[in-house]
């Protein structure tokens, strides 16, 4: 949730702006939501305790090679040209609504759409735009739990692979673009 005691003091807030939050889901929840039935299972089949996994976000926290969650923004145009807050509001809840179908394997656990920021100098508006937190979510794995948080494993479940140069990231963030302009 937005603390207005921070933000009050930012000078790139104006404060009577508009912003919503349409998802905020305390990630602690959200792993257990995600990943608790997976982890549930992974200990029920060890026969040592000190095999269970007895907190996967903490392990994912602990992680070189993990990030428990992740962030995109989208934005509708740019500083100088872009649609109207009320109508960035429509085309961004629209994305966010069809995330789900568009990215299974990407769960959201925050979405908060901003149309309240702006130049501290010349007071000129920002850009409205969104921003979703989500935990990428594979499934399958032979080691650990059934289903963990992998990125590029995710990316492949919903068919973005390497290609070349083009990362699964850069596919999905390509493809993104398309459903959003």
């Amino acid at each position: 949730m937005r603390n207005r005691k921070v933000t009050d003091k930012e000078p790139h807030i104006d404060k009577n702006g508009w912003y919503a939050v349409w998802r905020d889901e305390p990630l602690r929840e959200a792993y257990t939501r995600i990943f608790g039935k997976a982890q549930e299972e992974f200990n029920l089949k060890q026969t040592r305790n000190d095999r269970r996994v007895l907190d996967y976000l903490s392990n994912v926290q602990k992680s070189a090679k993990q990030h428990p969650v992740y962030e995109t923004i989208i934005t509708l145009g740019n500083v100088d040209e872009h649609p109207e807050p009320r109508e960035s509001y429509e085309i961004l809840q629209q994305v966010f609504e069809e995330w789900k179908k568009n990215y299974p394997n990407l769960e959201i656990v925050g979405a908060y759409f901003h149309a309240d920021e702006r130049d501290p100098k010349t007071k000129k508006s920002g850009t409205p735009h969104l921003h979703i937190d989500y935990v990428p979510v594979a499934h399958g794995y032979k080691k650990g739990l059934a289903v963990q948080n992998g990125l590029v494993k995710a990316f492949g479940e919903m068919g973005f692979i390497l290609k070349g140069k083009d990362t699964a990231k850069i596919q999905w963030q390509r493809d993104l673009k398309c459903r959003v302009t």
